[in-house]
């Protein structure tokens, strides 16, 4: 159960930082691609917990528009790289308690809890990977190689 009343306060407060980060370095086109992380994520999450409801809570659909709101702003390769090892992590321990025996194939887990992991993964080692991604189709807007502070004008 992921409850409204941690999530919503956790939005504002993050959409808040942002905004006042985007103020202080004029880095305005980055609160964009954070917009639209956040919306992309939301709806993602949204359509698939509409076509099946059993698939996922709607607190892991706010969830990925949080996500979407935090990792925007590093790039948008952050929020599918924290999403895809969220899945990934969910893969596995399902997998694995199947194959243990400790679980079916309609048991239910907290998918939260995998994709705040995958969150956790994405800022803690995802700048290799994103860096090598992004690099693979020529240099793109994130992959300057200079510092995330730095304030372009």
């Amino acid at each position: 159960m992921l409850p409204r009343r941690l999530l919503y306060p956790t939005l504002g407060l993050t959409a808040a930082c942002l905004l006042t980060a985007a103020a202080a370095t004029g880095q305005w086109h980055r609160l964009g691609v954070t917009a639209a992380c956040a919306v992309g994520g939301f709806a993602v999450f949204f359509v698939l917990h509409w076509v099946r409801p059993a698939w996922l809570g709607f607190g892991d659909v706010r969830l990925a528009g949080l996500l979407g709101t935090g990792l925007g702003w590093l790039g948008p390769w952050y929020l599918v790289l924290a999403l895809l090892a969220g899945s990934f992590a969910g893969l596995l321990v399902g997998v694995a308690l199947i194959a243990a025996g400790r679980a079916t194939r309609q048991s239910r887990l907290p998918f939260g809890l995998f994709l705040a992991a995958g969150a956790i993964a994405a800022l803690l080692a995802g700048a290799p990977v994103v860096h090598w991604y992004e690099n693979l189709g020529g240099p793109g807007p994130y992959a300057t190689g200079e510092p995330l502070t730095t304030v372009h004008r």
